[in-house]
């Protein structure tokens, strides 16, 4: 399926669907055409001179993912471009982590929701040459951020009510005050004509309508919206314990009922331009990966197969020195590989003593990296704790089966705990109680060794259920190759290494299919108890596949001349990922968005 043809060729704006709301199924034809026409000059936006504002639910002080890197790197890269560009976010003051210190706020306005006027300060600061504006209100963007109070999706609240099914009403009610006050605050700061809005992901999908209210209204000129997906997920616009419905929150206008009542159901027929996600590989699994199209994203398949998706894939999110020299890359690719091992071996060394130093109170095992030999491959695994997603608890049966049949390695596991459940902490915890020769955990954000053992380490394993694109380049521009399951984007940057043909960057192994009928990775996405995932066909295949690709890797470390060949070609891997690739490829999306 060529998704991204159709998007860039074939996409029809919902002009019927866009009259319907904004002027009532019933209302004069003159009333409809006016609508019509105002929208239609309304994305008269000349994108030359155009300001790019990128709404950003992460910023500098709140980070839980990518959206943040993503967010940085390509504002930066716009603004090197000498593009204007502004970011939108919350001022998220529950966290352990907001700024201390500020400037007086460049703006102050009054915005009504939930029929009380609320006080907006708005807040400038500037990073990496980017201006970006945070928006603080009392009572709202009070996220406390899960166990190390830095995730700003994480409510108490939330956490409770999620337990009892009744959704996020927290998160849902501040993404709604996001999108009401967006508007407002362009208004105020003078921002009301020749803009592209460049949304991310749900939690601010909701201001594609706010805005088109407010261009309706005449309060904006020139404005498009574009939506940028990091991750299939969505909510429903109506939890329990809001005050109001939530679509009621944003709009007087009636409630379609023909789309999902989700944020991203609703939200996706008011884009100016399909949506797009952060690589090719991930379109094309968002409707035709049976995780994505039975159920996590099973509420939009109409909707992405009516406005297709666009893969954009990211640029790398940092810029680091080549790891080997050339001298050592030229030899190793004609089977001298001596050179690039003893690089290598450096790079290990560092992360010995870093490593062996770094004992923090909060580490589960015990693997003395200080006195660890040249022969020993060590493992590395990163990520959120989301057992959704990440695979930690595959990787956790992997490497329990692996060492029990006496294999000798190391492995470091790093995940992000947040609000994971219970049963997925402490069964890394048991992992590394049971093996704590073998196997160290951090669930914290390392102090130190985090860079060095992305370095030093022999590879690193990510064991996705799914992956929109993945950090996998952070560890190839370190020097180390990359053991990956096959999907969306770890498919598109991992290529198998073959030591006949010298190609690849590491191991790239697939797994079995669903059974025809039954809903698998819904059973498994269900089971409370990793340990009880393994019931299932498909996880146990996941977890055999990985086991086996971790000793081909390790019988590739003890083939000098395979490894040196590997390690050759690791950092140039990345070098066709770029944003200024990036930035054409969503400059594409901008030009649909203001087609006729």
């Amino acid at each position: 399926m060529n998704i991204h043809m159709k998007t860039t060729s074939h996409y029809e704006r919902p002009i019927n669907d866009l009259q319907d709301l904004f002027a009532g199924l019933n209302a004069d034809p003159q009333v409809r055409d006016g609508i019509r026409q105002r929208l239609d000059d309304a994305r008269k936006v000349d994108l030359k001179t155009a300001t790019i504002v990128i709404t950003s639910w992460e910023n500098r002080f709140a980070a839980a993912g990518g959206v943040r890197a993503v967010t940085q790197e390509y504002a930066k890269h716009l603004s090197s471009q000498d593009r204007s560009v502004r970011v939108i976010t919350p001022l998220h003051t529950g966290l352990l982590t907001p700024p201390g210190t500020v400037k007086p706020p460049v703006a102050v306005l009054w915005v009504n929701f939930e029929g009380v006027n609320h006080r907006i300060e708005v807040y400038e600061s500037e990073w990496l040459k980017v201006k970006w504006l945070y928006l603080h209100c009392q009572g709202f963007f009070i996220a406390e951020g899960g166990r190390d109070r830095t995730n700003p999706y994480l409510y108490e609240h939330d956490a409770r009510e999620e337990k009892l099914g009744r959704g996020s009403p927290r998160l849902v009610r501040d993404c709604l005050f996001y999108a009401a006050a967006l508007p407002k605050v362009l208004i105020t700061l003078g921002m009301t004509d020749n803009i592209v809005l460049h949304l991310q992901d749900w939690e601010t999908v909701g201001v594609a309508l706010s805005v088109k209210e407010a261009i309706l209204r005449k309060e904006i000129i020139r404005a498009v919206c574009v939506l940028a997906l990091h991750n299939p997920y969505d909510k429903d616009l109506n939890p329990a314990d809001l005050k109001s419905p939530g679509w009621r929150l944003l709009s007087n206008l009636s409630e379609p009922t023909s789309t999902p009542s989700t944020f991203l159901g609703r939200m996706l027929p008011l884009l100016d331009a399909p949506p797009a996600t952060v690589s090719r590989e991930f379109a094309i699994d968002l409707v035709t990966d049976p995780l994505q199209t039975n159920h996590l994203a099973d509420h939009l398949q109409d909707q992405f197969k009516k406005f297709g998706v666009r893969g954009v894939d990211n640029g790398p999110f940092e810029t680091i020195k080549p790891p080997f020299s050339a001298n050592a890359i030229n030899d190793a690719k004609n089977g001298k590989p001596q050179t690039i091992l003893s690089e290598k071996r450096k790079l290990r060394e560092i992360m010995k003593e870093t490593m062996g130093n770094y004992k923090p109170k909060e580490r589960w095992g015990n693997v003395d990296f200080t006195n660890l030999k040249d022969d020993v491959p060590v493992f590395m695994c990163v990520g959120r704790l989301d057992p959704g997603q990440k695979g930690f608890d595959v990787a956790a049966r992997a490497i329990e089966n692996l060492l029990i049949a006496g294999l000798n390695a190391r492995f470091v596991l790093t995940p992000i705990v947040g609000d994971a459940p219970k049963p997925f902490v402490d069964d890394l915890q048991t992992l590394a109680a049971t093996f704590p020769d073998q196997v160290s955990v951090y669930p914290i954000r390392m102090q130190k060794g985090y860079s060095e053992t992305q370095a030093g380490c022999t590879f690193s394993l990510w064991p996705s259920m799914y992956e929109p694109f993945g950090a996998v380049s952070e560890f190839l521009l370190r020097g180390t190759p990359v053991i990956a399951r096959s999907t969306g984007g770890l498919r598109q940057q991992v290529v198998n290494f073959s030591p006949k043909t010298k190609t690849g960057n590491g191991i790239l192994y697939k797994t079995s299919d669903p059974t025809p009928g039954i809903n698998e990775w819904r059973l498994i996405q269900q089971e409370a108890n990793p340990m009880d995932r393994m019931n299932h066909s498909i996880y146990k295949d996941q977890v055999e596949q990985l086991a086996d690709a971790i000793k081909t890797a390790v019988g590739i470390f003890k083939d000098p001349v395979a490894y040196g060949c590997l390690l050759s070609n690791v950092h140039g891997s990345v070098a066709s990922y770029s944003w200024n690739r990036a930035e054409k490829e969503y400059g594409a999306l901008y030009d649909i968005a203001v087609r006729p």
